[in-house]
């Protein structure tokens, strides 16, 4: 007696899991249909930029003797990128050179002196007036060469600032001044476009008051040919808290959707609200011959329906959903498609 009870626990325990195990495949199988809040995206124009744009500048005026790169090259820190020449530097340096060695000169004679009057002085022959003015002779030439010295480490240092280095790290947008130019002190000669991409936005400021740093964007930029597209989601860097002609100028995250050029457009895709809208997961949608079908659970059996597609999204409990425009309301159970549907 024993025995036979066991062994009916057993059994319902078995029937149990069995059934339980048939529901949870039946739930898996299909799809209850009700509407969700979702993010209202509007599609707005942006651009591929950097975050800053350096001007190399001239820093004497002179003859553009070299130009070491062109529009495109990567450029490191600190790089030479163009030399600017000043003939009258040079002759400039050569005078204060001669000036500096006159003025050492005489800075020595003057100690020499300054030597021998106080060793006369010493012994009584001088008076302390005498020791004085050989001091006072001394001090200034020696004040006077430390000024040549210091005149000619000026001209020195205008000779090396010739050279126009990179101010950052980047790629070169721009290089239009010929070697053999004359420039002017302060001239651009090199633009230089920092590696810190980002993709530049400007909205409205009524659809960018609900934008703060963090959010969620979506970045859809051309694959290189027609129907070919490049997606990625982003995040806002920064919004600019200026208003300009009535737009707020928004930066996002440039990773994950890289650009080889600088201005190169794309759409972005910003969450200016939030409406009301019918997501499945795609499993659920068969497309058959271009029309998109879904298999919709009757009494009498599955019944497929044609459903017309939007745009894919996510959504709280689906990570691959679509938004169904129509062909769906509320409260319709959906059946996962079966292995006779061809997909096309």
């Amino acid at each position: 007696m024993g025995k036979s009870g066991n062994m009916r626990s057993l059994i319902g325990a078995l029937v149990a899991v069995t059934l339980s195990s048939a529901a949870y495949a039946q739930a898996a199988e299909t799809f209850a249909v009700k509407e969700r809040t979702v993010p209202d995206y509007k599609a707005v124009a942006a651009t591929f930029t950097t975050r800053d744009m350096g001007d190399a500048r001239a820093r004497i005026g002179g003859t553009l003797t070299e130009l070491r790169v062109r529009e495109g090259d990567n450029v490191k820190k600190d790089q030479v990128l163009a030399v600017v020449a000043d003939d009258k530097i040079a002759l400039e340096a050569q005078s204060r050179a001669a000036q500096a060695a006159a003025a050492k000169a005489e800075h020595e004679r003057a100690a020499e002196e300054l030597k021998r009057v106080k060793a006369v002085y010493e012994k009584g022959y001088y008076s302390k007036a005498r020791l004085d003015q050989a001091v006072a002779a001394a001090k200034s030439a020696e004040s006077a060469w430390k000024a040549a010295v210091a005149a000619q480490a000026v001209v020195t240092e205008q000779a090396t600032q010739g050279k126009i280095l990179a101010p950052a790290a980047g790629k070169i947008v721009r290089a239009q001044v010929p070697a053999g130019s004359v420039v002017m002190a302060g001239d651009i000669v090199v633009v230089v476009a920092s590696n810190d991409q980002v993709v530049r936005v400007e909205i409205p400021e009524r659809e960018a008051r609900g934008l703060k740093k963090g959010d969620e964007v979506r970045l859809i930029a051309n694959g290189g040919g027609v129907g070919k597209e490049r997606q990625a989601s982003t995040q806002v860097r920064e919004v600019f808290p200026e208003v300009r002609n009535g737009r707020v100028t928004i930066d996002l995250e440039a990773k994950g959707l890289k650009s080889d050029f600088v201005g190169e457009r794309v759409r972005v895709a910003v969450a200016t609200g939030e409406r009301r809208a019918i997501v499945v997961p795609q499993a659920f949608v068969t497309t058959r011959f271009g029309v998109d079908y879904v298999s919709l659970a009757g009494k009498s059996g599955a019944l497929d329906i044609p459903v017309q597609r939007g745009q894919t999204m996510t959504v709280e409990g689906i990570s691959d959903g679509v938004e169904i425009l129509s062909g769906l309301k509320p409260g319709d159970v959906l059946q996962r498609p079966d292995g006779r549907l061809v997909k096309l």
